[in-house]
């Protein structure tokens, strides 16, 4: 036989697959006990939780809040994607420098719970055997790194009005906050925060009310477990206070001769086109040229709706009023309520705008010298445009912002949803300041007589809440004065335009 040849027809020698697995699982397991490094732990094993956010987290001092560096540039600022402070109730550990608060609260012990106390339990009780001394307060985040000088601070925290009124304003604010993202951030002048410290600054403030408190102990108190931030432009943080109202104002359901002037429903896409006809020339149909109809978008003016009447009879009219100035300054407000001709009386709501600039009429008729800075109020535009009808058209129409209305509702609801109170609410600029925030205010009121002439100034300070917005209040340095409803409110609202000092108020 010869030996070479079969040699060479047999296969390549192979291991068999068997004998191979059996191989390299031994060979896998002599290497599993080789001895490693100390530091093979940190190549193996994946990070804990806590290395996670030591690694990921910025320091603690950066994230209590953000500083916008330039304070004359308030409006014009928005610092975009920051990172947030994280909601926790505890102090710091000595040696826990690098823990974030969460890691903090996951290298406790089991308890009960952490954080913040409940919104149930008042976070201030007096202690029976000495009166006006409260419990410690323990605060709720890491430092906001904001020193404001006691200069500059009130004087006092005194509140004019009745406290009811702020307890119910804050109990619908709360109701509101604890339904959105608490970790959303909002500004504040030249600081970011969030949402779920607005609604821990509303609670904390809240139970310091229910605890009953002497006017200097509730002051101290307020030092201690908030800041008190200063707004309004430049370094002396000016605010002009102006007022609004919900007015009521009568109306009828239908057009009649002494009820000429329609509020509109905010029309739909096809509600807002007109019809349009264009010449088609050289068309064999005819011997010049005929018309082609179509239709194209309305342009929705003030001048538009009101003087060319485009939403007429496109069943859009939610009511009748009698008077055009009274309409005009309905459209101002926002809401009010109507006094049906059949003794129905029901709230009107703002259901939308045209989109178009706002334009003041008072300023423009202080620019053109027809009144005095001391006739630009509400009563006395209404006065000057009785006395000279022919100049309504040449003033209103320059203001093409227009607003939309719907029938409905309990009563004036602010932008932040809440209804709001006489008194207790004011309107600002929300690209500045947030909806939801607690704020202390003092300036001049006008005192009225019987007859709702203003009989006198005085000094007034109060808490409100920051809960709405108009397209007539920009920037930092303004603020709108909700009133309240009627007559007496609309009296007073409408001669109101003072400046003072506005202060928000941060859990600490």
């Amino acid at each position: 036989m010869n030996t070479s040849t079969h040699a060479e027809s047999r296969p390549p020698c192979t291991v068999p697959p068997q004998i191979f697995a059996l191989s390299f699982f031994l060979l896998l397991s002599s290497c599993a006990t080789l001895t490693t490094p100390d530091t093979a732990e940190d190549v193996f094993e994946p990070l804990t939780r806590q290395e996670e956010y030591a690694d990921q987290e910025p320091p603690a001092d950066t994230r209590a809040a953000y500083l916008i560096e330039d304070e004359d540039s308030a409006e014009n600022t928005v610092v975009e994607n920051e990172d947030v402070e994280e909601r926790s109730g505890l102090e710091r550990i000595p040696g826990t420098d690098r823990q974030t608060p969460r890691e903090m609260v996951a290298s406790l012990p089991p308890a009960p719970s952490y954080g913040k106390i409940p919104a149930e339990k008042p976070a201030v009780e007096p202690v029976e055997e000495t009166p006006g001394s409260v419990s410690r307060f323990t605060p709720l985040y890491p430092p906001l790194g904001l020193e404001v000088a006691e200069e500059k601070l009130p004087q006092s925290f005194f509140d004019d009005l009745d406290p009811g009124t702020l307890r119910e304003s804050i109990r619908r604010q709360v109701y509101l906050l604890e339904m959105k993202d608490p970790d959303a951030t909002v500004r504040l002048g030249n600081l970011r925060v969030t949402q779920g410290r607005l609604l821990d600054t509303l609670i904390e403030f809240r139970n310091l009310l229910d605890a009953g408190l002497p006017q200097n102990v509730f002051e101290e108190e307020i030092k201690k477990r908030f800041h008190v931030i200063p707004v309004g432009l430049g370094m002396n943080h000016k605010v002009l206070f102006t007022g609004y109202y919900t007015p009521v104002i009568s109306a009828s359901r239908s057009w009649k001769e002494d009820y000429p002037y329609p509020l509109y429903r905010k029309p739909n896409s096809g509600q807002a086109v007109e019809p349009s006809f264009e010449r088609a020339l050289n068309s064999r149909r005819d011997y010049g040229f005929h018309l082609i109809a179509s239709t194209r978008p309305i342009d929705l003016t003030r001048e538009a709706i009101d003087g060319r009447e485009v939403l007429a009879d496109k069943n859009l009219e939610v009511a009748w009023l009698k008077d055009e100035m009274e309409r005009y300054f309905l459209h101002i407000q926002g809401s009010g309520f109507l006094q049906f001709d059949d003794g129905q009386l029901e709230a009107v709501q703002y259901m939308g705008s045209n989109e178009r600039p706002y334009r003041s009429v008072g300023k423009m008729m202080i620019r053109d010298g027809i009144i005095t800075t001391g006739q630009g109020s509400m009563q006395g535009i209404k006065r000057y445009f009785r006395e000279h009808p022919e100049d309504i058209p040449k003033y209103l129409f320059k203001n093409e912002r227009y607003i939309f209305f719907g029938m409905g509702g309990t009563g004036p609801r602010g932008s932040t949803g809440a209804e709001l109170i006489g008194g207790r609410a004011i309107a600002t600029d929300k690209r500045v300041y947030p909806g939801g925030g607690l704020v202390f205010v003092s300036a001049e009121k006008p005192v009225l007589d019987a007859n709702n002439n203003i009989a006198h100034w005085e000094k007034f300070s109060r808490f409100v809440l920051d809960q709405d917005t108009g397209s007539a209040i920009k920037g930092a340095g303004r603020a709108d004065l909700y009133f309240g409803i009627g007559e007496k409110a609309g009296a007073q609202a409408g001669r109101f335009m003072k400046r003072g000092k506005m202060f928000y108020l941060l859990v600490k």
